[in-house]
C-alpha cells in the first residue's frame, strides 16, 4: 500500500457502508461491502491471503461510500462491481443478458424471444431462461394467434403453415383484406394490454365492452369479448402455474471449483439447468460469496422470478436478502428435495469429469514437456510442497502431487508442524516426515521423480540436503525451486535447479508448457495448504472457546453443542431456551448468554 491504512481508520466509522481499493489512475481493484467499516478495514492491516497481499501491493488509496444498512451496502456494491468490473472481485463469467419476450415494430408484428435491447412495440419479462420464456409464447400463440415466423419468412409464404394448421397462429401472411388486418391489430392489442397493464383492469374493461354489446343484442360481439376475456384468463393461469409454489431453484457446488450449478425444478421437470463460472481471486468459502453470486444471478429478473428458497448442501440455514427479497437457503427436508439436489449434484459431477477428460491431453502435454527438458522418460509423478502459517501460528505444511493425468488427490499429504514463523525450519521438518512415509510407503503410491519447491534457493538447500539424509533408500528426485517475480506477477518467476555444480538459475522462457505446469502445481499446493491451514485455525479457536464457557461440564458443553446445531445455532441461543436445558440454572444460563454476546 502507497498509503497509511492505519491513519485511514481513525477517520472510518463503525457504520455499514461500502469500500473501494483504488489502484494507480484511480482505477477500483476491489469493491467491498461490510456492516462495520472500521472492522472490516481492520481486516486488511493483516492479511492472509497472499492473493490479498498482492491487491494491497497496488492499492493507492481507500474510499468508502457510507450507507443506512447492511442491505442497503450489499446493494450498492454490487451496482458499483456492475459498472466498474475491478479485477479482484467474485463475478460471473458467463452471465447472458436474461430473455424477453416482446412484440416486433412492423407492420403485422412477430412475438419472439429477444436478450437485446432491440426496438419493440411490447417487452414482457425478463424470465430465467429461454425455456420460461417459450412456454410463455406458447400460452399466448394459443390464445391470440400471433405470428413467430421471421419476416423474411412472412412476406415469402404462399399459404398457409403448420402453426396454422394447430391454431397457433391466424395466418396473417395470407390474409391481407382489411378485416384481416383489424383483427390482427386487436389481436396485438390484447397482447400489449397484458404486457402492460394489470389483468384485473383488462377483464373489467372487457366485461363493460361485452354487457353493452348484450344490452344492445349484438350477441356474436359479445361472445368474442367473452372469448377474449377466458384467452386472458388462460394466460393468467398459466403464469401462476409458472411461479407457483411448486418450484425449487437448487445450486450445486464443489469445493475447490470455481463454478457451480444451477437448477430449476418445476412441477417435477427440469425446466432449466446451467453451469455458471465465477471469478473467486481471493478464494472464498462458498458460503462467503453465494450473496454475491445470487446477486448478479437474479439482479435483471422480476422481482416474481426470484426463489423463495433454495435448496444447497449446508450445515446451517441461512437467508440472503435480494433487491427487498428474502431468499431461505437451507438443506433438503424431504425425500424430493433430497433426490433433486442430489440429481443436480450427480450432473455436476459428470459435467467436471468430462472437463477433466478433456485436460488430461492438456497434463499430459505439459509432463511430457517437463521430462523431455530433462532428457528423461517413464516418470511416474510429480509433486510440490508449501508451507503455510498466520503470524507464525497454525504452521502447516501442503504436500501435492501430479501425474501425467494431473491432479493425484488421493496422494494430497498435509503436515501439522510446530508454530513457527521460520519457513525453512518448517520445510525441514515437513520433508523429513513426508520422505519417511514414502519410503514406508504409508498411504502413497508409486515413486517421486521431481519435486517442486514454493520458495528460493535457501529453501531449496534445504529441501536438497533433507532429500540426502533418505537419498539410499529413494529413487533420484530432481528438485526445482520457483520463486515470485517482481511485484510477486503471474508468469515472471525465477526458477532454480539443484545439480553437481550446486544451486544454478534454470532458463524456461523459451518452455511455457512447463511453466505452466510449474505455476499450475504451485498454485494448487499453495491453494491446498491455505485451505488446511484456515479449517485448522477455526476449528482450534473453536475448541478454545468451548473450553472457555464458564461453569459447564465437558458432558454440558457437547449437549449444548448438540441440542443447537453447532456454534452457528449456539450464537443465536435465547436465555429461555437455555432454561429449558436440564441442570441450566437462571444464573448460568445469563453467564453463558453474556459470554457468548461478548466473545462469539
Amino acid at each position: 500500500m502507497s498509503f497509511d491504512l492505519n491513519l485511514k481508520l481513525q477517520h472510518i466509522p463503525h457504520q455499514p457502508g461500502v469500500y473501494q481499493f483504488l489502484g494507480p489512475h484511480k482505477k477500483p481493484l476491489y469493491i467491498g461491502k461490510a456492516k462495520d467499516l472500521k472492522e472490516r478495514l481492520r481486516f486488511y492491516l493483516n492479511p492472509e491471503s497472499a492473493r490479498i497481499c498482492n491487491m494491497l501491493s497496488k492499492a493507492e488509496e481507500v474510499i468508502v461510500t457510507l450507507t443506512g444498512t447492511e442491505e442497503e451496502a450489499l446493494r450498492t456494491e454490487f451496482t458499483m462491481i456492475q459498472r466498474l468490473q475491478p479485477p479482484y472481485n467474485i463475478l460471473l463469467k458467463d452471465q447472458k443478458s436474461p430473455p424477453f419476450v416482446i412484440l416486433t415494430e412492423h407492420e403485422v408484428p412477430q412475438i419472439k424471444i429477444s436478450r437485446t435491447q432491440e426496438k419493440s412495440l411490447a417487452r414482457h419479462g425478463p424470465y430465467p431462461n429461454r425455456i420460461l420464456a417459450q412456454q410463455q409464447i406458447d400460452n399466448l400463440t394459443k390464445s391470440f394467434q400471433i405470428r413467430t415466423c421471421s419476416d423474411g419468412i412472412f412476406h415469402t409464404r404462399k399459404r398457409p403453415c403448420l402453426q396454422y394448421q394447430i391454431g397457433k397462429c391466424s395466418a396473417p401472411c395470407i390474409k391481407k383484406n382489411e378485416s384481416d388486418i383489424k383483427d390482427y391489430a386487436m389481436r396485438i392489442s390484447l397482447v400489449q394490454k397484458l404486457f402492460n397493464d394489470p389483468l384485473d383492469e383488462q377483464v373489467s374493461i372487457l366485461e363493460d365492452v361485452m354487457q353493452s354489446f348484450a344490452k344492445a343484442e349484438e350477441y356474436e360481439k359479445a361472445a368474442l369479448i367473452r372469448n377474449q376475456i377466458a384467452q386472458l384468463r388462460y394466460v393468467e393461469r398459466q403464469q401462476q402455474k409458472i411461479l407457483s409454489d411448486s418450484r425449487y431453484d437448487i445450486i450445486a457446488y464443489r469445493e475447490g471449483y470455481n463454478c457451480f450449478y444451477h437448477m430449476i425444478v418445476m412441477h417435477g421437470q427440469v425446466v432449466h439447468s446451467q453451469e455458471h463460472m465465477f471469478q473467486n481471486p481471493f478464494e472464498h468459502q462458498i458460503s462467503d460469496i453465494l450473496s454475491s453470486l445470487l446477486m448478479q444471478l437474479y439482479h435483471k429478473l422480476s422481482v416474481e422470478w426470484i426463489p423463495s428458497e433454495l435448496l444447497i448442501r449446508t450445515q446451517n440455514s441461512f437467508e440472503l436478502n435480494i433487491e427487498h427479497h428474502s431468499i431461505f437457503c437451507h438443506s433438503p427436508k424431504t425425500k424430493e428435495q433430497e433426490h433433486w439436489l442430489e440429481l443436480a449434484e450427480s450432473s455436476f459431477a459428470h459435467n467436471q469429469a468430462a472437463f477433466a477428460k478433456k485436460t488430461t491431453e492438456i497434463y499430459e502435454k505439459q509432463f511430457s514437456a517437463l521430462e523431455s527438458f530433462f532428457l528423461e522418460t517413464g516418470w511416474d509423478s510429480v509433486e510440490c510442497i508449501d508451507i503455510s502459517h498466520h503470524h507464525g501460528a497454525d504452521t502447516s505444511a501442503g504436500v501435492v502431487r501430479y501425474t501425467r493425468n494431473g491432479p493425484n488427490h488421493e496422494n494430497y499429504r498435509r503436515y501439522r508442524l510446530p508454530a513457527s514463523e521460520d519457513d525453512v525450519s518448517s520445510m525441514h521438518l515437513a520433508l523429513d516426515r513426508h520422505f519417511q512415509n514414502l519410503i514406508s510407503g504409508q498411504n502413497i503410491n508409486s515413486r517421486v521423480n521431481c519435486f517442486f519447491i514454493d520458495g528460493g534457493k535457501t529453501q531449496l538447500q534445504v529441501a536438497y540436503e533433507t532429500y540426502m539424509k533418505f537419498s539410499d533408500q529413494l529413487s533420484n528426485i530432481l528438485f526445482i525451486a520457483i520463486s515470485k517475480g517482481p511485484e510477486r506477477k503471474r508468469g515472471l518467476e525465477k526458477y532454480w535447479i539443484y545439480t553437481d555444480q550446486g544451486i544454478q538459475e534454470l532458463d524456461l522462457s523459451q518452455h511455457p508448457n512447463i511453466c505452466l505446469f510449474a505455476q499450475d502445481i504451485r498454485d494448487e499446493a499453495h491453494r491446498f495448504v491455505g485451505n488446511y491451514r484456515k479449517k485448522r485455525s477455526r476449528s482450534e479457536s473453536l475448541q478454545t472457546l468451548i473450553d472457555d464457557l464458564p461453569g459447564i461440564s465437558e458432558s454440558k458443553k457437547k449437549e449444548l453443542l448438540r441440542l443447537f446445531g453447532g456454534w452457528a445455532g449456539l450464537k443465536q441461543v435465547t436465555q429461555e431456551q437455555l432454561l429449558r436445558v436440564p441442570g441450566i440454572g437462571k444464573e448460568r444460563a445469563k453467564k453463558i448468554i453474556d459470554f457468548l454476546r461478548n466473545r462469539i
